[in-house]
């Protein structure tokens, strides 16, 4: 991955932080396809995570062992990948059903996409410097992410739906956040 790509998305997630309505409808506007949002945008982050778990065991180990390392690493990658691909499969299923959404993949890849950065940036740090923990706590500010991006991506929540947005908002973060954290406690517990 190259250097100005990596930049690329710490300013991207930073841009969420910031101003996530402004970020929202950029993203909007671009309109791009699933598998271009997760090879430049996704993939890397995860991938960012994923060594970031891998160095976190090392540093926090008296003694490097390389078979704990790898463990978590892939523990952290098979979580979160499972985890994403739930998480739009499960809002396409939730949306179409209570709110007769059209089932547009694409939408939903770039709600789950950039809602949960915040979550893998604050993971990568976690990782690495474990006494940032209560770094956790600003997971909730995704909320507000979210509902921002509801409003941008699914006009109806403005409109007609305004009271059920509150629904919304809570359906997309537990299921963000759920279901990695789901998964990698079960593959934690069956890997010991």
């Amino acid at each position: 991955m190259d250097r100005f790509e990596f930049l690329k998305i710490v300013r991207t997630i930073l841009g969420f932080v910031c101003s996530p309505s402004k970020m929202w409808q950029q993203v909007e506007s671009e309109r791009k396809e699933a598998t271009t949002i997760q090879l430049e945008f996704y993939y890397p982050l995860l991938a960012f995570v994923t060594v970031a778990a891998f160095c976190g065991a090392w540093f926090s180990a008296d003694d490097f062992v390389f078979a704990v390392c790898l463990k978590k690493s892939v523990l952290t990658l098979s979580a979160f990948l499972a985890g994403y691909f739930l998480s739009i499969l499960t809002l396409i299923e939730v949306f179409t059903r209570l709110w007769n959404v059209e089932r547009d993949y694409n939408l939903f890849v770039r709600l789950v996409t950039y809602s949960s950065s915040l979550m893998l940036a604050i993971k990568s740090i976690v990782s690495l410097f474990s006494s940032f923990f209560f770094l956790l706590l600003a997971n909730v500010y995704a909320a507000f992410i979210i509902w921002e991006g509801l409003s941008v991506l699914f006009p109806a929540f403005e409109a007609e739906l305004k009271k059920q947005k509150v629904k919304a908002t809570f359906i997309v973060f537990a299921a963000i956040y759920i279901y990695p954290n789901l998964f990698e406690g079960c593959l934690n517990y069956l890997m010991k």
